[in-house]
């Protein structure tokens, strides 16, 4: 068979303004907002007025280096490398 028509079944329940379902779902609502921004504030991550971090890295100089330079030389585009150091097992 070919639907023709087809209608969702809609129900709408209806109560006073100030029922007690009313006045308990706006209580409600209300416990759950206020209860997050007291958690958010008493956590004190949410209104940081002001903050700082320093860190000092610790540095030390061995007086040894090591270069490696490499490229192409000229027209004949042949490879070479040069290589300098002040490490005594690689020079």
């Amino acid at each position: 068979m070919i639907e023709i028509l087809a209608r969702n079944l809609k129900r709408r329940y209806m109560a006073p303004s100030f029922s007690g379902a009313t006045i308990f779902s706006i209580l409600i609502n209300m416990s759950i907002v206020i209860s997050s921004f007291l958690i958010a504030y008493y956590s004190g991550g949410l209104w940081v007025k002001e903050s700082s971090y320093r860190e000092q890295p610790i540095v030390t100089f061995k007086h040894a280096f090591f270069t490696r330079l490499q490229g192409l030389r000229g027209a004949t585009m042949e490879p070479f490398e040069l290589v300098h150091s002040t490490l005594p097992p690689i020079n």
